[in-house]
């Protein structure tokens, strides 16, 4: 029975929760409704039970299918593990790769990074996504991804994940127009209404280090916490009170906001390191070095 199971009938089937509805897990697989009912079906004949819930918006497992789909989904990485061996012993660089960026990087680095990136190594097929640095961790331990670039420090441990240092990155502060003459001691901040990430983000935490919400105000009036420093930016701008920017971000300011609305910061935690994390056992690591490569490439040239 066993060896008349497929490896496309168990990847339908997990794409096919994934996605929850057969139509939606259809277009994924590019293959017709009607033919992955039928792959759905036979399964669920070789299994000798149902395993998806039809009546169900979204579509769930049935109690037999919550303990049969745990059990394919190592058997399906380890496919995957073999492919991506194969493509890696190739000359060329191949293959699918999942990137995942913390907010506070992917929309300062990623835009001039990936054109470069496709031109140098057009047979990569790169697929981008933007998540937290707690969904981030999340998903590489999950095997939904394959690469993270976030920063250091996180409160997470990495043990299990290889992470490859790029480049480190001063934190500023961001304030109303000459707010601050010169550098700003981090013991200052702590007077003023700080504007944060919501949780999830790790440059929430530095900032948190940096600047105590418990004096500066942050549990009383206003309390505003946003996944986009943008917002924090444009708050300051209107509201007063400040917020934490990398440097990147400070970058894509015009000259007059960078010099009498940006603040260097008088302590030894004002900067983050920028890193690529991967799991060890990776068998990706050719494509994740060509992604290596296009980063450094970026970081010369600004």
């Amino acid at each position: 029975m066993v060896s008349s199971i497929s490896r496309i009938q168990l990847h339908s089937l997990e794409v096919l929760i994934q996605q929850g509805s057969f139509g939606r897990a259809a277009d994924h697989l590019n293959i017709s409704q009607p033919a992955l009912s039928m792959q759905i079906q036979r399964l669920e004949e070789l299994c000798g039970g149902a395993l998806v819930q039809r009546s169900s918006r979204p579509l769930k497992l049935t109690p037999f299918g919550e303990q049969f789909l745990p059990l394919v989904q190592p058997i399906l990485r380890r496919f995957e593990d073999l492919e991506d061996w194969l493509q890696d012993a190739q000359s060329t660089v191949s293959g699918p790769l999942r990137l995942a960026a913390i907010p506070t990087i992917a929309p300062y680095c990623l835009p001039t990074v990936l054109p470069a990136f496709y031109a140098q190594f057009p047979e990569v097929q790169l697929r981008v996504s933007e998540l937290p640095t707690e969904q981030l961790l999340e998903a590489l331990l999950q095997e939904r991804l394959d690469v993270g670039l976030m920063a250091l420090p996180v409160a997470h441990s990495l043990t299990h994940l290889k992470v490859q240092p790029l480049w480190n990155e001063a934190l500023w502060v961001y304030h109303p127009p000459k707010q601050f003459d010169g550098s700003v001691p981090a013991k200052v901040l702590q007077a003023w209404p700080t504007y944060l990430l919501a949780e999830g983000h790790c440059l929430r935490d530095q900032a948190l280090g940096l600047c105590d919400p418990q004096k500066s105000g942050q549990t009383s009036g206003l309390q505003y916490q946003s996944g986009s420093l943008e917002t924090l930016m444009r708050l300051v701008d209107v509201q007063g009170g400040l917020t934490i920017v990398p440097d990147m971000a400070r970058s894509y300011l015009t000259a007059d906001q960078k010099s009498t609305q940006t603040s260097s910061i008088e302590s030894p935690h004002a900067e983050r390191q920028i890193v690529l994390v991967y799991p060890a056992k990776s068998h990706k690591k050719k494509r994740i070095e060509s992604l290596h490569l296009a980063l450094m490439d970026y970081l010369s040239k600004t």
